[in-house]
């Protein structure tokens, strides 16, 4: 499926500059490890079953739906590997979207 009609709205508003985008991937493997790629039809590359989430749509609702599209697959869950999405909405009415990226490391002397 290509760019949805809320992709296109803003796309057309802030027209090439950088638009963020909440995203999924999955990542489906055999019992032999062996792991589905797919090619991409724009530029040939090969990737991972993915795409935008779409407003109001859990990044596990949105996951299925694009293996579904993408694959001819269907899938009831998959297991996230990722934090949740965080929505916020600002005292002046204006909604965001968070997505947080966990680290760990040791404290170093340095």
């Amino acid at each position: 499926m290509g760019m949805s009609d809320y992709y296109k709205r803003l796309r057309n508003k802030v027209g090439h500059d950088l638009l963020m985008m909440p995203s999924v991937a999955a990542v489906i493997h055999d019992e032999s490890g062996f792991v589905l790629m797919m090619r991409h039809r724009a530029d040939n590359k090969w990737s991972l079953p993915a795409g935008a989430t779409e407003p109001g749509e859990r990044p596990a609702q949105a996951v299925v739906r694009e293996v579904a599209e993408e694959a001819g697959l269907e899938f009831g869950w998959f297991e996230p590997t990722s934090p949740p999405l965080m929505g916020v909405e600002y005292p002046t009415g204006v909604l965001a979207g968070r997505v947080d990226k966990s680290f760990s490391g040791m404290p170093g002397i340095g």
